[in-house]
């Protein structure tokens, strides 16, 4: 994994890096979360997308991310919208994610856009691609519990390795496995 700079952190080297999700559903409190998490010592903000109630409005996306991109946070803000089948709210169709991720990069609001990699492969390009022309990170994650569905279905610590090295090739600056429970890395070792 390279080093990827974000405002003034840089991912991949040092300390580990500490993000801090805001989970709230609507415009307002996502907005009252933004303002007091930006007084805490904390590196990066994940705006969990899949939570607000508003998804399907463009027109609230769009006030909602304007307002973001208004506040001027010094914290770099990773823009995540998680599925259901990845442990998250959301239930948008790949076309619904990919106009989503367009309001947000038109935006400007955002320093790192997270990708699923269960989205399939025709919208992680398409994404990348969208990101990348924007010149904004992209990052793909795999979260503990679609791992440990994975692994469920699989049995096998090769579904990691083929998921880590999947978002190798791709060059993606970061990414990340937040967090393995400790019953899934016994039943690893």
């Amino acid at each position: 994994m390279g080093v990827c700079k974000v405002k003034n952190i840089v991912i991949g080297e040092g300390m580990p890096k500490i993000c801090v999700p805001v989970v709230s559903n609507n415009h307002q409190d996502i907005i009252t979360d933004l303002i007091r998490l930006q007084s805490l010592d904390i590196d990066l903000i994940e705006l969990r997308i899949d939570y607000f109630n508003e998804l399907l409005d463009h027109q609230k996306l769009t006030e909602l991310f304007k307002a973001i991109a208004s506040m001027a946070i010094k914290q770099g803000i990773i823009l995540t919208y998680r599925s259901v089948p990845e442990g998250g709210n959301g239930k948008l169709s790949n076309d619904e994610y990919m106009q989503l991720y367009s309001i947000a990069l038109e935006s400007g609001a955002f320093d790192i856009y997270d990708v699923e990699l269960s989205s399939g492969t025709n919208t992680i390009i398409n994404l990348s691609n969208l990101i990348h022309q924007n010149g904004t990170t992209m990052q793909t994650i795999r979260q503990a519990r679609s791992v440990r569905h994975v692994y469920d279905r699989i049995k096998s610590y090769r579904i990691l390795y083929s998921l880590l090295s999947y978002t190798q090739k791709a060059d993606d600056p970061v990414r990340s496995i937040p967090v393995l429970d400790s019953v899934l890395l016994q039943d690893w070792k």
